[in-house]
């Protein structure tokens, strides 16, 4: 079956903010389009979405001016048409950062899609050797954090439920959102959701990376890993607030001696021996 791709720009990007550069993708991404012969619907920023092209495209680039919460309800309501919607991050305009963050993370939690504006030239291929998401393949990021209670005598440590190694021992990380975070954004995101307690990402210390393409049994997947020494005046606050996830089979606050001793998830007993290492040559 052939694919269909159309474009569906929300609003006109403003013309008054021609070095913005969203403005600038969006304008190459509706040249793109139109070059590839893909249908390019422009709306006027009301709720009535304008027609997508003949047949019915089942894939939908969003690009364009959008207002706080009209992304939200676009997507799902093409979702509900039976129409896949790819959200071009880097080719929206927007008022304010904040928002876009809230309700991309929204919809990156639901699994819709979202790409930059450079991946769309090889999903519009018109032959086996164009189609390709990536000219190189690439790896994942993700970010992990060992987090330290009493100078290093103390770590918060997740018991995985789910594999990969589901059962051991781990410290509390995962998934880069790309477009959408730091890396120190992610580790101090994943801290909060695995464990309830609030950190902030300019309070991680980058302890190492390590990129074996076989340290993830999943895909290869570059992991950065980061040290938290929580401040004597906050560890009651660590112990107040720490909840596992409804992913997690337990959290605890451990030994860390006793940790070190374990057969550890992933290789993350390094991240906890590279920070003990770097606290003790301060």
């Amino acid at each position: 079956m052939k694919l269909k791709y159309s474009l569906l720009v929300v609003s006109p990007p403003s013309q008054g903010a021609s070095g913005d550069f969203s403005v600038v993708a969006c304008k190459d991404l509706i040249a793109l389009c139109e070059s590839k012969g893909v249908h390019v619907s422009v709306g006027n920023g009301r709720k009535r979405l304008p027609a997508l092209g003949r047949g019915g495209p089942r894939i939908v680039f969003i690009a364009g001016a959008v207002s706080p919460g009209r992304l939200l309800d676009i997507v799902e309501r093409l979702h509900a048409r039976g129409i896949k919607p790819i959200v071009v991050v880097d080719a929206l305009q927007v008022d304010s950062l904040d928002w876009l963050h809230v309700e991309l993370s929204v919809l990156n939690e639901k699994s819709f899609q979202l790409a930059h504006a450079g991946e769309i030239p090889s999903l519009l291929g018109r032959n086996w050797n164009d189609l390709h998401m990536h000219r190189f393949a690439k790896a994942d990021n993700t970010s992990s954090v060992a987090v330290f209670l009493q100078g290093g005598k103390k770590i918060l440590a997740i018991k995985r439920k789910h594999n990969p190694d589901a059962g051991k021992w781990a410290l509390p990380g995962g998934f880069l959102n790309c477009q959408l975070e730091t890396l120190e954004e992610c580790g101090a995101r994943e801290v909060g959701e695995e464990t309830k307690v609030p950190v902030s990402p300019a309070e991680l210390i980058l302890v190492d990376v390590r990129s074996s393409p076989r340290r993830d049994s999943r895909q290869h997947v570059v992991d950065h890993g980061y040290a938290w020494f929580v401040p004597p005046d906050r560890e009651a606050e660590v112990y107040a607030k720490m909840e596992a996830s409804d992913d997690a089979e337990g959290l605890e606050v451990l030994d860390t001696d006793w940790l070190l001793a374990q057969d550890i998830a992933f290789d993350h007993r390094l991240i906890i021996e590279r920070a003990l290492a770097l606290c003790h040559c301060a």
